[in-house]
């Protein structure tokens, strides 16, 4: 019985240790595009030059939301990012679209994260029923991307 418990014990132990899930600090340092902003069941595409730079030392990330650029304070925690207290510049967007995206990027930018890979973003999507990206079944969407991610929001970055 306790032989059987410890095995138990470990197994569980080894299973938690080996998560595939990155952390923070694979984010940290360098410029990632935001490709998408995934929101319940609406999807909406990125500007071009949507970035989000996170500078985990500092405990902030920045970038630029589509025109206007902003800042956040996060916290870390194994591969999770709470993002908190944003602030961003309140230039006119050229683009009623851009204004758009830049409007609910910097309105659900707040909150806590997962930091998963594509394939477990696709998995979630599977277990909760929902395809709502279902162009991310593609062959061609970069495999290296990363998704900031919770149960009703979603930022996609690629580098």
């Amino acid at each position: 019985m306790k032989l059987s418990f410890i095995v138990l014990c470990l197994f569980i132990f080894l299973f938690c240790a080996c998560s595939s899930s990155p952390k923070p600090s694979t984010l940290s340092n360098k410029e990632w595009n935001v490709n998408r902003l995934s929101i319940d069941t609406k999807v909406l595409f990125a500007p071009q030059n949507a970035t989000m730079i996170f500078d985990i030392d500092q405990n902030r990330i920045y970038g630029n939301a589509g025109c206007n650029n902003y800042t956040a304070n996060i916290d870390t925690d194994h591969n999770k990012i709470i993002i908190k207290r944003r602030t961003f510049t309140r230039k006119f967007c050229e683009s009623q679209e851009v204004m758009e995206y830049e409007f609910e990027f910097l309105r659900n930018l707040e909150g806590e994260y997962e930091i998963i890979t594509l394939k477990e973003y696709k998995d979630r999507l599977s277990t909760y029923g929902q395809i709502t990206n279902p162009d991310l079944y593609d062959s061609n969407v970069p495999q290296g991307m990363l998704i900031l991610a919770n149960r009703f929001k979603a930022y996609f970055l690629t580098q």
